[in-house]
């Protein structure tokens, strides 16, 4: 299978990857591929359906940034407000990355794509 992302292609078989492994664009490609699929097999969807999909995946980028930011600095964050002031607070990153999901199972959920699973139990043993 080879994907174009514009940014990159890949001609691994995506199926044996772990999701780790591939970059966040073809991730990005897969995701949205799978939307689209998942859509087009409800009938065909509708514009605005399309345009939810493209906003579902402008969520998945933001929640990815969210995840890198509580990586680097984790739960707890330093602060030096440069007026004297140091301490400790809760990394701003956590308190957004709820409201994050949130949004994107809400989108799903208007879709009516919230059921939506794919079994990684196919692949296994292949």
């Amino acid at each position: 299978i080879t994907i174009v992302t514009g940014v990159q292609t890949c001609a691994l078989p995506i199926f044996m990857t772990k999701p780790e492994e591939l970059s966040q664009n073809v991730q990005s490609a897969l995701i949205k591929k799978s939307l689209i699929a998942a859509l087009e097999a409800k009938g065909k969807p509708a514009p605005f359906m399309l345009d939810k999909i493209d906003e579902y995946m402008m969520y998945w980028q933001i929640r990815k940034q969210l995840e890198k930011a509580v990586g680097k600095t984790k739960a707890i964050t330093k602060y030096d407000n440069g007026g004297g002031q140091k301490g400790l607070k809760t990394n701003d990153a956590l308190k957004e990355l709820p409201k994050i999901t949130k949004t994107m199972a809400a989108i799903l959920d208007g879709l009516d794509l919230s059921g939506v699973v794919q079994d990684d139990d196919e692949t296994d043993g292949l």
